[in-house]
């Protein structure tokens, strides 16, 4: 059999089904291609949304658990540790995602329990079923809760593994986390914190009866009108009427003054050293003992170099002087008893004001005294008559009666004394908080926060 050459290789029978095939692998492949796309694209947009979802699951637990607060604050019950809340209730705020079930879980904490608040820790967890890599999401806030009922908070933040919720709260309240109470005996014992109170500033405290004498016309005793007085006692009618508006009765607290040292004066060293001269230089390379200054008209400079330092007084008693420190190291005075008259100075030439006075026994500020300290004072007793001005805090543990009379003029970070009754008849400038047992305000008097 023969076959003509020319007709063989002219032949293109079957060239369109290969086209057809060609064409048909190529839209197949861009078909899946095209699917997968939009598949990813869709699962993408699920997760996200999810994600979101789960999110706001968990911040709906935050929102219903401070719900929550608020009403067992004004039914005066006990508020709640754990909460749960799920799309399977009746509750406005979760329903099914997606028809999956919504759960948020919320861990409330009390972190801290002061005089005047309470600061507690709220994390809800928000989950969805069945979401996939987006099972879960944690956000917390912190609360402050003050006694009178009013709620504080912070922003709302996501928790990550291992982390804090964020604080907005000053951290330099006093009694916060930072401060030092003074351990007894650890040598850090500090009069300048407050001892803990964790308190706003711009606030009276007073454990008992409050009295406002004025003259019956509302005019005689000056208050700052940002300044709040709360109570633990009912009004007993010894505050007139024009000063309702900055009381708060019946709130109650308790605080208790750091430990004084008493162990310290015990442990004095047993070389006393004299000064005298009217411009004395003294390099502090260990603890010494002065056992008596009664002088007038002279300026001494301690430098205590990088090293925290002691000095022990028998007793201090001060007129027209100026004692200069100078180093980093800290610096702490135990006085037996101290008295100052006409302009005092205490301070450090860099402005640092970790200076602290303990006196053990009275301390006597003079009708013409000025007496400025760089630092915090903590005594048994006090006598104020003249001008008292302090950076730090005023600590007293008397359990007497203790005035400020007619001539002091005071300005002070905070004055606490919760064990004794606090009559003042002159002028107080503070800028933290007052915390006495008792107050009574006289007369031509004034209570206002330093600017």
């Amino acid at each position: 059999m023969y076959f003509k050459k020319d007709k063989v290789i002219g032949n293109q029978r079957g060239y369109s089904l290969v086209i057809a095939l060609i064409s048909l692998a190529v839209l197949s492949i861009l078909g899946v291609s095209i699917i997968s796309i939009s598949s990813n694209t869709s699962n993408a947009a699920l997760i996200e949304r999810t994600d979101q979802a789960v999110y706001y699951i968990a911040e709906a637990g935050l929102v219903e658990a401070k719900a929550q607060i608020s009403k067992a604050l004004t039914d005066k019950s006990t508020i709640p540790t754990n909460l749960h809340y799920s799309s399977e209730t009746a509750n406005p705020d979760f329903k099914r995602h997606m028809n999956m079930k919504t759960e948020a879980d919320v861990t409330i904490t009390n972190k801290d329990t002061q005089p005047t608040y309470d600061l507690y820790e709220l994390i809800s967890i928000g989950t969805i079923e069945g979401s996939g890599k987006a099972t879960s999401r944690s956000v917390a806030q912190l609360l402050r809760v003050e006694k009178d009922g009013s709620i504080e908070t912070c922003p709302i933040t996501e928790m990550e593994s291992g982390s804090a919720p964020s604080t907005c709260f000053n951290p330099g309240d006093p009694g916060d986390e930072n401060s030092n109470p003074g351990d007894p005996g650890d040598g850090n014992d500090n009069p300048g914190d407050g001892g803990g109170t964790g308190l706003t500033g711009g606030k009276i405290h007073v454990f008992e009866e409050i009295t406002i004498n004025d003259n019956g016309n509302g005019n005689g005793v000056k208050i700052d009108k940002n300044i709040k007085i709360s109570t633990g006692f009912p009004d007993n009618g010894k505050v007139n009427k024009n000063y309702k508006d900055y009381m708060i009765w019946n709130i109650p607290f308790s605080y208790q003054l750091p430990p004084f040292p008493n162990e310290k004066f015990n442990q004095s060293p047993s070389q006393t050293i004299n000064l005298s001269g009217t411009n004395i230089e003294l390099n502090l390379d260990k603890d010494i003992k002065i056992q008596n200054i009664n002088t007038e008209k002279f300026k001494l400079t301690i430098n205590v170099g990088s090293s925290d330092r002691a000095i022990y007084f028998g007793n201090l008693n001060l007129k027209q002087a100026e004692i200069e420190v100078i180093g980093s190291g800290k610096l702490t005075f135990y006085i037996d008893n101290m008295t100052i008259d006409n302009k005092v100075s205490i301070y450090r030439k860099d402005g640092q004001e970790n200076l602290e006075l303990f006196v053990k026994e009275n301390a006597n500020i003079n009708h013409s005294a000025d007496f400025n300290l760089k630092g915090s004072l903590y005594t048994q007793r006090i006598t104020l008559d003249g001008k008292f001005d302090i950076t730090g805090n005023l600590m007293i543990s008397t359990s007497n009666d203790y005035p400020i009379n007619s001539s002091a003029d005071v300005r002070v970070k905070g004055i606490y004394s919760p064990n004794a009754h606090l009559l003042n008849g002159g002028k107080i400038k503070f800028e933290e908080n007052i915390i006495t047992k008792k107050l009574t305000l006289h007369s031509s008097t004034s209570i206002s926060l330093v600017k």
